[in-house]
């Protein structure tokens, strides 16, 4: 997608001129360290391996993670409340969890390093009985 100079809409944009123009940005700067590459957190890793080569082979390293560019004002929010500028839950504190409560995202997908301390507080997480064993009135 592409905004044109005039234009209050993106519209797309083919990928062969999606290069070109990226191309003559790129080309066009000083120094390649007046350029910024980022990509999402939610990038494979396969991709963002190739991405970091491409970037560092463009001459700079200014590929800023998902940690520092998302993450950027929690941690200065958390700084200035609780001391300290990232999360104050450890993977261990799972394990001595009376409740876990996961709101707003998909530990699956984002936080694949938590799934193992999920599995480890569902398996210790108190029985219910079946629904499928219990007798109806």
């Amino acid at each position: 997608m592409i905004l044109r100079a005039g234009s209050d809409r993106y519209s797309p944009i083919p990928w062969n001129e999606a290069f070109q123009l990226i191309g003559r940005e790129l080309n066009a700067l000083q120094s390649p360290d007046e350029a910024v590459f980022y990509t999402s957190g939610r990038t494979s890793n396969e991709a963002a391996f190739l991405y970091q080569l491409f970037v560092r082979e463009f001459g700079t390293n200014n590929l800023p993670d998902c940690s520092n560019m998302c993450h950027e004002s929690s941690g200065k929010a958390l700084s200035s409340t609780l001391g300290i500028g990232k999360g104050s839950v450890t993977l261990d504190d799972f394990d001595h969890a009376d409740l876990v409560i996961i709101l707003g995202q998909n530990p699956g997908t984002n936080h694949p390093r938590m799934l193992t301390a999920l599995e480890r507080c569902k398996e210790k997480a108190p029985k219910s009985p079946s629904t499928h064993s219990k007798k109806r009135d």
